[in-house]
């Protein structure tokens, strides 16, 4: 096997007996395409504005507090707090991860 020594050529290719194989032109064109496929997708577009995405993603006529506000709780969270939410998935999920996990115990 030789390498093609053309000085006009910007690629090397490799040849046999002085003419390069369909083979070797096929992978060389299949790996440019997949440089060029890989090049393209790290072209980044520009972020979208905050008001752009708020728009996109609220109801129309929805309308964002500055500040946040709540009323006053004066009481202790209890310990299963989640169980108001009366989730038996959610549920099933904590106690899973209390069982499986030493850290949580």
């Amino acid at each position: 096997m030789l390498i093609n020594k053309d000085k006009n050529s910007a690629i090397v290719v490799p040849v046999v007996g002085g003419v390069a194989s369909r083979a070797t032109e096929w992978r060389l064109l299949i790996a440019l395409c997949m440089v060029a496929a890989l090049l393209c997708g790290c072209a980044l577009s520009r972020a979208p504005e905050h008001e752009e995405v708020v728009k996109q993603a609220l109801p129309q006529g929805t309308s964002i507090p500055s500040t946040w506000s709540s009323a006053a709780v004066t009481s202790e969270v209890t310990n299963d707090w989640l169980r108001s939410f009366n989730d038996p998935r959610l549920d099933t999920l904590v106690a899973e991860a209390i069982t499986h996990n030493l850290n949580l115990r």
